[in-house]
């Protein structure tokens, strides 16, 4: 981005504002020259934000080309703000660009007669989108009156074919149209090829259909072709760079490898000198060191002796301590089922019918949950956390097996064998991804 920038703010720095005075005061020193600068590099910087579809960057930088369009308070300021709120929003909030496509419309003067036809072009689409074809007709008539650009003249008419070609206008449509296609770019042709052959097969012309459509493929084809030779090109750029880059890595490793040997002989000179100096000195002194290394090995076994035995006692302790903590967890476990157990047995058998089926409403089922959770930690969130694909039903399932229930009394609630409610952990086990462990230990555990 830099690289381009800078031609582009010599450019506005050069260009003389049609609000300057005939004060002696430079582009430097004076405020709204700069200002208005600023204010054209936020523009900039916008529509890159925009061509990098990077929406964050765009949408802070457009909140800072407002406050400085604000301070700058001119009529074309404002024209070119909003012209990039309404380019801004036009992608997913199509309403809200046409407000602001509007407003920029009115804040434009006579002199821009470009900007003024693309809006209007803009707003035809929004409201042939919005089946407001008469709004529609409207803003691409004025577009068209107003165009200078003989390039731009093409796209017009063929907008107002498009509009045509909405309301099932063969004749009109194609009018506009067809001229206009020699001047269109092969993206825009596609385009035109479309809405062509959706237009006759609303008619139910199949023969004009077909051709158009025929011509649409070929046109695509070729578009894709034209994409692919652009990607190919620029992957060739991309290589080339990388190329020359590693060519430039190349050179710099290699003078960075002769500073590296220069470094290490001036070290090891220096390793060389500073170890004769160590001998010396160790010859010197090594009578002494004999006895004092004498005493401080034997100071020494007798503290790694002391350490050891602090060691194994600490460790004792610390084993007993785990120990205990064990034997608490267990009690508060079994306190735990015994509550639990507590709490929804008695529910659970004075539900028994005449037959000795179980039968549980939902309101049951919601307090056997609360209970799990509250006894056992949010038991249910953690599971679903855990594996997201449980379903309600296997939830409560969990629940129950969390509880320690007997398989007996598991079958009753659910009125199938014990082989099956076997089989159905067998199932969940699976689903789960349990490995190393039965179900039952796995949910015991968790």
């Amino acid at each position: 981005m830099g690289a381009w920038m800078l031609p582009l703010c010599m450019l506005f720095a050069c260009t003389p504002s049609r609000h300057e005075t005939s004060s002696p005061q430079t582009a430097e020193t004076n405020p709204y020259t700069d200002s208005l600068l600023q204010f054209k590099i936020y523009l900039e910087q916008i529509r890159i934000s925009r061509f990098k579809a990077d929406t964050l960057e765009e949408a802070r930088t457009l909140g800072e080309a407002e406050r400085m369009a604000r301070f700058l308070n001119d009529s074309a300021s404002y024209a070119d703000l909003w012209q990039e709120k309404a380019l801004f929003y036009l992608p997913k909030n199509p309403e809200t660009a046409k407000t602001y496509f509007r407003k920029a419309l009115a804040y434009m003067s006579s002199g821009t007669t470009a900007s003024t036809v693309q809006n209007e072009l803009y707003l035809s689409r929004i409201y042939q989108q919005q089946k407001q074809t008469d709004s529609a007709f409207h803003y691409i008539n004025e577009a068209i009156h107003k165009n200078l650009s003989e390039a731009q003249t093409p796209v017009l008419h063929t907008q107002k074919g498009y509009i045509f070609a909405s309301l099932l206008k063969a004749d009109s449509a194609t009018h506009y149209i067809l001229p206009s296609l020699q001047g269109l770019t092969l993206k825009q042709r596609t385009e035109a090829y479309r809405r062509l052959f959706e237009m006759y097969g609303n008619l139910r012309d199949g023969k004009r259909e077909n051709a158009y459509m025929r011509k649409y493929i070929l046109s695509h084809d070729s578009l894709s072709t034209e994409r692919k030779e652009m990607v190919i090109g620029k992957i060739q750029d991309m290589q080339e760079y990388k190329l020359q880059r590693e060519r430039a890595n190349k050179a710099e490793m290699e003078t960075a490898h002769h500073k590296l040997i220069f470094y290490r002989m001036a070290v090891a000179l220096g390793l060389v000198i500073l170890v004769l100096l160590l001998l010396l000195h160790r010859i010197r002194t090594h009578k002494q060191k004999l006895a004092e290394e004498l005493k401080e090995s034997l100071w020494l076994r007798m503290e790694e002796s002391l350490k050891r035995k602090e060691a194994e006692v600490a460790l004792a302790h610390e084993q007993e301590r785990l120990k205990q903590q064990e034997i608490d967890r267990l009690h508060k476990s079994v306190e735990y089922y015994r509550q639990l157990n507590a709490i929804t047995l008695p529910s659970l058998l004075r539900k028994k019918n005449s037959q000795g089926a179980l039968h549980l409403t939902e309101d049951e089922w919601d307090i056997i949950q609360q209970n799990t959770d509250t006894c056992f930690d949010r038991f249910t969130i953690r599971l679903k956390e855990h594996c997201p694909q449980l379903t309600e039903e296997e939830l409560r399932f969990c629940c129950l097996v969390k509880m320690d229930l007997p398989l007996s009394l598991l079958s009753e609630i659910y009125h199938i064998a014990k082989g099956s409610i076997s089989r159905r952990k067998m199932r969940l086990k699976e689903k789960m991804r349990i490995e190393n462990c039965s179900f039952d230990e796995f949910i015991a555990g968790f």
